[in-house]
């Protein structure tokens, strides 16, 4: 017990100096010195269940983090994304290896980040797939009207161009990943607006669940984020703190059953943090969720629906929060 006491200060002590050899702010050179610093780092960070993520991860966090001009596209995601990007860096730059806790905040920041960007990821590629498909919706227009007059001369060998054209554009749809998006939703507009993003999100999550065999990384990042919000929450109560991190281990080999534990577990957690005017619509949807389970429903019929709504409950709380903390500031 002594010795991986002595190790944990080891380690707050070992990523304090390779945070100071890494010189953030003139951080201007992805060289070999960096890449083994921000090896190290992350090397510590796996022993506090800090994984999947990559060298080229904290670069690109540093290097967004001094120019911002490197996320040029404004949407909701890139918002997200720069927060927890200003979040990392900024608690990089301010590591103090005599807090205890040191550590453990750094981890938090790390896995924020890393699903921020993930989200910001999945958004640019849906964007593309969009663009890619209209473009080939409009392909397909022209062949048919093409093929209206087929008795006119080249139009034989217009058409076949054309084909050719669609299936370049399937092979770059195919080489971003984004089959599925392109098969089940073709958007006309390519100016998407919040409704649609959310829309198709969770229509992503749903696929997942349709998958075989499922796919649990879209729900895993969910419970995550419901994990740091309860973080935000309540950040002095360690025992509620502890409480959670053992009742949401996704550190460990997990199953559809773990991940319906830990809904479950987050429904009941709700309930001691919610308002009084949430109480009623919080006890409802528990019970609808527990009464799928009991029947035995599909998953991709009701997970997505009860994640959604857990996501929006503990955001609403945390937002109230910081309203009353604000006001209280104010008023002093």
């Amino acid at each position: 017990m002594k010795s991986q006491y002595l190790k944990f200060i080891l380690d707050r002590y070992v990523i304090g100096k390779i945070i100071l050899k890494l010189n953030i702010n003139n951080f201007y050179e992805y060289n070999n010195k960096s890449k083994k610093y921000i090896h190290n780092l992350l090397k510590i960070m796996k022993k506090y269940n800090v994984n999947n993520i990559k060298n080229s991860d904290i670069n690109n966090a540093i290097m967004i983090y001094i120019n911002r001009n490197l996320i040029s596209e404004p949407s909701e995601f890139k918002v997200k994304l720069q927060d927890s990007i200003d979040d990392l860096i900024e608690n990089m730059i301010l590591f103090d290896n005599y807090d205890r806790f040191c550590i453990l905040k750094l981890s938090n920041k790390l896995k924020r980040y890393k699903r921020a960007y993930k989200d910001w990821k999945i958004f640019d590629k849906f964007k593309s797939v969009n663009y890619l498909g209209n473009i080939y919706n409009d392909i397909d227009n022209m062949i048919n009207l093409k093929k209206e007059d087929i008795e006119c001369i080249n139009v034989i060998e217009d058409i076949h161009n054309l084909e050719q054209t669609q299936h370049d554009i399937l092979t770059e749809i195919k080489n971003l990943d984004g089959l599925d998006i392109f098969k089940n939703k073709v958007v006309e507009d390519l100016n998407l607006d919040k409704e649609q993003i959310d829309k198709s999100y969770w229509q992503l999550l749903e696929s997942e669940l349709l998958h075989y065999p499922i796919r649990l990384t879209f729900i895993c990042k969910l419970l995550e984020e419901l994990k740091l919000i309860i973080y935000k929450l309540i950040p002095n109560r360690l025992d509620k703190l502890i409480l959670v991190e053992q009742e949401v281990n996704l550190s460990k080999n997990i199953d559809t059953q773990y991940i319906l534990l830990c809904i479950n577990f987050f429904f009941e957690f709700v309930q001691d943090l919610q308002s009084m005017n949430d109480d009623d619509e919080t006890k409802i949807h528990f019970k609808i969720f527990k009464s799928h389970l009991i029947e035995g429903t599909e998953l991709h019929y009701f997970l997505p629906k009860s994640l959604k709504y857990l996501i929006q409950l503990y955001n609403k709380i945390l937002f109230d929060k910081t309203q009353i903390m604000k006001i209280m500031k104010t008023t002093k």
